[in-house]
């Protein structure tokens, strides 16, 4: 009769330690970040310096502007660098509790999570903010200067990166909804042709109307679904069966 209460009380002590810790571990990592805000901000801006047209400049629209851009790179970097310090946290609360396959799953699961996350965060700094910030900044007639406010071109990298972090998952999501058993691959081959129409319509609202930039943009997501098909097929013997993701790291 007591042993119920006192594991009820130890995770809530373990809850707590956890939370303490990520958030302590997120506000130092802000307070680093805050100090190298102005070399973090140049680097998301560069992009956009680097297309500038003659006459075209960064310009900010209010007095306080710089100094809450630099707060919100300072915010986003500290949880971007907190990241594997609450991850470890994460899993130093949930290890005990697990079984070793459902351990190895959850190992397995983060690895491959957070290397597709980098990949794709790079891809999108790299070539996909290139890319379409210059599609829509040839836009403009010549007659019509462009000046772009700080906070604004810091949102637009902020989410543009983001939204490839996040596509760059399509092949862990795939895997798992294959290694779940909610789907299997003959559906998903099934629907192959359904995932392209709508991988050219979201290329057609995240760019701007050319035919060029949207191949570009739904090109990597179709090549990704079919990525995730082919390691579930190589990986999961029984994919094109139901399939208990267990089995598979037990």
């Amino acid at each position: 009769m007591d042993a119920q209460p006192q594991n009820l009380t130890q995770h809530i002590h373990d809850l707590r330690r956890f939370l303490w810790r990520s958030i302590l571990g997120i506000l130092a990592c802000t307070i680093l970040c805050g100090f190298a805000s102005h070399r973090l901000l140049a680097l998301l801006t560069y992009p956009l310096q680097n297309i500038l047209h003659s006459g075209d400049q960064l310009v900010v629209l209010s007095v306080h502007e710089y100094i809450l851009t630099q707060l919100k790179v300072a915010i986003l970097g500290g949880f971007l660098l907190a990241t594997p310090w609450v991850l470890y946290q994460l899993w130093q609360f949930v290890a005990p509790g697990l079984y070793r396959h459902e351990k190895q799953l959850c190992v397995a699961f983060t690895t491959a999570s957070s290397l597709c996350a980098v990949l794709g965060a790079a891809a999108g700094y790299f070539w996909g903010l290139p890319l379409v910030l210059s599609a829509l900044t040839n836009t403009l007639p010549s007659h019509i200067q462009g000046a772009y406010s700080l906070d604004s071109l810091f949102g637009f990298a902020a989410n543009t990166i983001l939204v490839c972090a996040v596509l760059c998952e399509t092949p862990v999501v795939i895997f798992t909804l294959i290694a779940t058993g909610l789907v299997d691959i003959k559906t998903l081959r099934h629907c192959r042709r359904h995932v392209i129409v709508a991988a050219f319509v979201l290329g057609a609202i995240l760019t701007p109307p050319d035919p060029l930039t949207q191949i570009l943009v739904a090109f990597p997501f179709i090549v990704l679904y079919e990525i995730g098909i082919l390691v579930a097929f190589l990986l999961l013997p029984d994919s094109n069966e139901t399939h208990n993701i267990s089995k598979t790291f037990s």
